[in-house]
């Protein structure tokens, strides 16, 4: 099953993402700010992330660079 990472600190606009990607088959992990995203995504495999990049804590391009610098 493929798993996807869906950041957004609007927690509607997760929930309307999550219910459509759900009726497909994905499975939907969800962090509503971007410290718990950055964690997430260390902690776990996901085939695709979905990032805002205006999320509290550290914005999505810095989540970003933080995983480009970790994975290589």
């Amino acid at each position: 099953m493929t798993k996807i990472l869906l950041a957004d600190s609007d927690r509607n606009v997760c929930s309307m993402i999550r219910r459509c990607a759900e009726a497909y088959g994905y499975m939907i992990e969800e962090a509503f700010d971007g410290v718990t995203a950055a964690a997430l995504c260390r902690l776990g495999h996901f085939d695709l992330i979905i990032i805002d990049t205006g999320l509290s804590g550290r914005d999505g391009f810095t989540v970003c660079r933080e995983l480009r610098t970790y994975k290589s």
